[in-house]
Parts: C-alpha cells; sequence; structure tokens
C-alpha cells in the first residue's frame, strides 16, 4: 500500500512539473522585439527641428541612420552583447561614421551603452502596462517607462508592420513645456520608430528639439 502511494505521489509530482515547465515555455516573452545577428543593419530617415531661442530661429534638418550589429561578446554579467555602429549620410554625402553603442540583451532586458552611460530600452516580457526605470542602470533621474500597448499594427512610410509594442520613455506636456520619448517595436524587425521632443517655452522663446527616426529598411549584410 505504501509503495502505491509513494508511485502515485511521485507521479502528481511529475505531472504538477510537467505542467508548470509547459505554461513557462508557452509564455511569450518578447524577445523577438529586438532581434540581435551580426550583420543585421536597419536605415532610417531621421527628420529633425531644433528650436533655438538665442537667435529667435527654427532649423530643420533631414537625413539617413543606418545601425549596424558588427560583432558580439560576453559582457561582465554573462550575457550575450553586441556592438552596435551608428552611421548618417545626407541625400549628397556618402554614409559617415558616428558612434558606436554597446547592447546587453539578457533574459529580463535590453541595455543599450552609449558614451558610457546605461539605458534600460526594453524588459521581459513585453506586456501591455509593465513598467520599468529607464535609467536604472546609471546616475541619472528616474525615468518611469511603460509598455502602453502591445500587439499593434503600425503604418510607417505607407508600410503595415504588425505586432508592434510601444515603450513610453517620457510624457510630460504643460504649458511651458513638452517632454516627449516613445519607441515602437515590431516582432521580428526591432525599432520601427523613435520619436523624442524636448521642448521649453523660455522669456526667449522656445528652445529645444524634435527628433523622429522611420524606418526605411532592414536587412543583413
Amino acid at each position: 500500500m505504501k509503495k502505491h502511494l509513494a508511485l502515485l505521489l511521485l507521479l502528481v509530482i511529475t505531472l504538477a512539473y510537467s505542467c508548470k515547465k509547459e505554461t513557462e515555455d508557452s509564455i511569450d516573452m518578447g524577445f523577438d522585439y529586438f532581434p540581435t545577428e551580426v550583420g543585421a543593419y536597419h536605415i532610417y530617415s531621421v527628420d529633425s527641428i531644433v528650436f533655438d531661442d538665442y537667435n529667435n530661429r527654427i532649423d530643420t534638418f533631414s537625413f539617413k541612420v543606418k545601425m549596424e550589429f558588427v560583432s558580439t561578446f560576453t559582457d561582465n554579467a554573462n550575457n550575450e552583447a553586441y556592438r552596435w555602429r551608428k552611421s548618417s549620410k545626407t541625400d549628397t554625402t556618402d554614409w559617415a561614421f558616428c558612434s558606436n553603442y554597446t547592447i546587453s540583451k539578457s533574459k529580463s532586458n535590453i541595455e543599450t551603452v552609449v558614451e558610457n552611460v546605461r539605458f534600460v530600452n526594453l524588459i521581459f516580457p513585453v506586456v501591455a502596462g509593465n513598467t520599468w526605470d529607464a535609467n536604472a542602470k546609471n546616475s541619472e533621474s528616474k525615468i518611469a517607462s511603460i509598455y502602453t500597448d502591445v500587439d499593434f499594427d503600425e503604418t510607417i512610410l505607407g508600410k503595415i508592420y504588425q505586432n508592434c509594442a510601444l515603450a513610453s520613455y517620457e510624457d510630460e506636456v504643460n504649458l511651458i513645456q513638452e517632454f516627449v520619448h516613445y519607441e515602437i517595436y515590431a516582432k521580428n524587425i526591432g525599432l520601427v520608430k523613435r520619436k523624442r521632443i524636448h521642448k521649453e517655452l523660455k522669456t526667449s522663446g522656445t528652445s529645444g528639439y524634435n527628433v523622429e527616426y522611420l524606418l526605411l529598411e532592414y536587412g543583413k549584410q
């Protein structure tokens, strides 16, 4: 009798573990929102507006930016990491190197390092309502970030991207300032749109900028 009970208990534990593992494996963590592969590249159309209160003028700039995964390594936290190269060009110039980034991808988040400042771009799982501090890994003030929408379609430059996620990093708009920063990621593609507005109304006029990245092309070299 005791032998039968022991076998029954073992069977129940095994089934419970199998069900738990199956449930965990079925959870879509959202890793595909930021695919990483050496040789992969993304090209963006960039429009920038600069508000110069000192000279009382508004300047506009249009150019292209290319982001390339050039190599991979293991970082100090034993996470998969990549070197990301940024280049830019205009209609009359060739691609010119701008800067290098470092990207770390773990089971919990995506982090980028720019000029020794670490920024938490995304967290996993990618679920609407999940929040995090984008500046949690640096000494800057807290940036309360949130997935405001997940699994929607977005049309950019006439092309429809499915299964998108919207990450909002900053949204503070009032009579004297407009601070907005959000990014849209598409599954199996990555970043498809970035919008960043930083405007302040001063006694001398409006100061700040408005920058928008829109995906033009992506692939692997």
